[in-house]
């Protein structure tokens, strides 16, 4: 996520001598700014300079759905649009090497990866009741006082799972219905907007709604302007916003649009990488199949000069 301008004023702002080391996944989404600093250089660095990390830590080989995971994210991130069919529906030797398709939402099991062509409200509705609100978080955000043990159990709960979506608009789709289905709000996630150097918060930053405030980290703000102006729900989020995000579960919303610009492989193999023991694609086989064929396009000019 590093873009030229980001990067230019690192550079300058480092010793001569000093080493820097860079970390990434040049196959995850580009910046949002201008540029794809990171992937040129990979490109055009040699063995001695680029060292490529193979092994997974997030998606666990010996557990059954992380190596589904790691399967299908593999086979996302290879596939041309032509053979994605064949690959990722049926035809593989192995079934850990399959996208499982449900039905219905009722179908969906939550494990490993799964695709759900129709049934969208239905399956958002059961996440809500069966991921968000489970008995123990009811019974952590009903009480009358929050301790530190309870804040934390309250934030861990919330950062297990994420609805990721392709687009701002079905962010607000999907958080619009939460929000209709928890009027109270108690317990609501929710994410700075912008940065707020006066609070020390930034934009990003995540807290959850209490009845004395929001509570970022330990630190409750009851300021009615930081309520009202600078957070907004987070029960779904953009893929970009998610980038270096780890979960559980995540369930990944796609527009019906076959080629909305926004849908990529790129996207698609992000979105893949942040879970750890599920993915729920709600969205059609073919918008899903034309994501796969469908590459950024992005240079930074980097490699020409540097050639």
């Amino acid at each position: 996520m590093v873009d030229l301008d980001l990067m230019s004023r690192l550079l300058r702002a480092v010793r001569p001598e000093t080493r820097l080391v860079l970390l990434g996944d040049v196959d995850q989404l580009p910046p949002i700014a201008a540029g794809a600093v990171f992937c040129d250089l990979v490109q055009i660095a040699g063995p001695q300079v680029a060292i490529e990390l193979k092994q997974s830590y997030r998606m666990d080989p010996r557990d059954l759905a992380g190596r589904h995971l790691y399967r299908i994210a593999q086979g996302i991130l290879h596939s041309s649009q032509d053979a994605d069919s064949e690959r990722l529906f049926g035809s593989a030797s192995k079934e850990e090497e399959t996208l499982r398709v449900a039905a219905r939402a009722s179908d969906v099991t939550f494990h490993g990866v799964e695709l759900l062509e129709g049934d969208r409200e239905e399956l958002l509705e059961r996440w809500f009741h069966e991921r968000v609100m489970t008995p123990a978080f009811r019974e952590w955000i009903g009480r009358e006082d929050f301790d530190e043990a309870t804040l934390e159990a309250i934030r861990t709960h919330l950062a297990s799972h994420r609805i990721l979506c392709v687009t701002s608009r079905d962010v607000d789709r999907v958080n619009e219905m939460f929000r209709t289905l928890h009027p109270s709000r108690q317990g609501e996630p929710v994410m700075m907007s912008v940065n707020d150097d006066e609070r020390g918060l930034f934009n990003g930053d995540e807290g959850v709604l209490l009845p004395a405030g929001v509570n970022f980290r330990g630190n409750t703000f009851d300021d009615p302007e930081l309520l009202s102006r600078y957070l907004s729900p987070c029960y779904a989020t953009t893929v970009h916003k998610t980038q270096g995000s780890e979960l559980d579960h995540v369930t990944l919303v796609l527009p019906p649009e076959r080629d909305h610009p926004l849908l990529t492989r790129e996207l698609l193999y992000t979105a893949m990488t942040r879970a750890r023991k599920s993915v729920t694609v709600v969205g059609t086989r073919d918008a899903l199949l034309a994501g796969i064929g469908r590459s950024v396009e992005r240079t930074s000019g980097i490699a020409e000069r540097l050639s």
